[in-house]
């Protein structure tokens, strides 16, 4: 089974600013596609916080999507 992946405008927006913003275009097209390609097919839920002073992404909670 698989998965439409939609995304709002406002996260088209943010990540279009994201675009613009860094010298690693191919780097966010690779990250954009990978999220892409898991959610259509093995959509999780992942609740995480990012700790900049310690250079961590912290993996909160994570669970299935109820089918």
């Amino acid at each position: 089974m698989s998965y439409r992946v939609i995304w709002e405008d406002a996260a088209l927006d943010q990540l279009d600013e994201i675009w613009k913003a860094t010298n690693d275009k191919e780097g966010i097209r690779n990250t954009a596609t990978r999220i892409n390609t898991e959610l259509k097919f093995n959509p999780l839920v992942v609740w995480f916080r990012v700790v900049e002073r310690m250079n961590e992404v912290q993996v909160l909670h994570v669970r299935t999507v109820e089918r």
